[in-house]
C-alpha cells in the first residue's frame, strides 16, 4: 500500500491574512450592523417594557368580554362575506382566463399571453394587492373584495385543467 509521507499528510497552516476569509470578514460587518442597529429596538417613544405589556394584553383575555360579542359576530360576518365575494369574483374571472389559457382550445398566442399575465399577478402577494385597493378605493371591505379576487389564478390553474 502506498503510504503518505508525513510532510503530505499535514495540511500546512495558513498565513493569518489568508485565515482572514470572505466569510469571517462578513460576520464581523454583521456583528457591527447588529451593535450599530441596537438603538433601533428603543423606538420612536413607544413603550417597550415587553414584559408587562404581555402581562397586560394576557390579562385582558381573563375573565373574557362578553359586552363586545355582537362587533365580532359583525366583524366575522363581513370576513366572511368578503371572502364569498372575492371567490365568486374570481370564479367569474377564471372561468373565460380558463378557455384563454387552454391548450387545447386557444390559439397559441393567446394561451402564451393568458399565462404570462396570471404568472404576474401570481407573483404579487395578496398584502401588494391589498395595499392596491386601499389606495384605490380606500379602507373598506371593497378592498378586500378587490385584494382576494386577484387569488383568481388559483382557481384559473384548476379550472384550466378541466378544459
Amino acid at each position: 500500500m502506498n503510504k503518505p509521507s508525513p510532510e503530505t499528510a499535514q495540511i500546512p497552516k495558513l498565513p493569518l491574512r489568508e485565515q482572514f476569509t470572505a466569510f469571517r470578514g462578513t460576520m464581523i460587518l454583521f456583528l457591527i450592523l447588529v451593535v450599530v442597529s441596537l438603538p433601533a429596538l428603543e423606538g420612536a417613544g413607544r413603550d417597550l417594557n415587553y414584559w408587562q405589556n404581555l402581562r397586560t394584553f394576557l390579562a385582558k383575555f381573563f375573565p373574557p368580554d362578553f359586552s363586545i360579542s355582537g362587533q365580532i359576530l359583525q366583524a366575522v360576518t363581513e370576513t366572511v362575506q368578503i371572502a364569498v365575494m372575492s371567490t365568486f369574483f374570481a370564479v367569474i374571472l377564471a372561468l373565460p382566463l380558463a378557455v384563454a389559457g387552454a391548450q387545447n382550445i386557444a390559439p397559441r398566442w393567446l394561451n402564451l399571453s393568458v399565462r404570462m399575465i396570471l404568472n404576474v399577478v401570481r407573483t404579487l402577494p395578496s398584502l401588494i394587492w391589498a395595499l392596491l385597493a386601499v389606495a384605490v378605493v380606500g379602507a373598506n371591505s371593497l378592498a378586500g373584495v378587490i385584494a382576494l379576487t386577484f387569488t383568481v389564478w388559483v382557481i384559473w390553474a384548476n379550472f384550466q385543467r378541466c378544459v
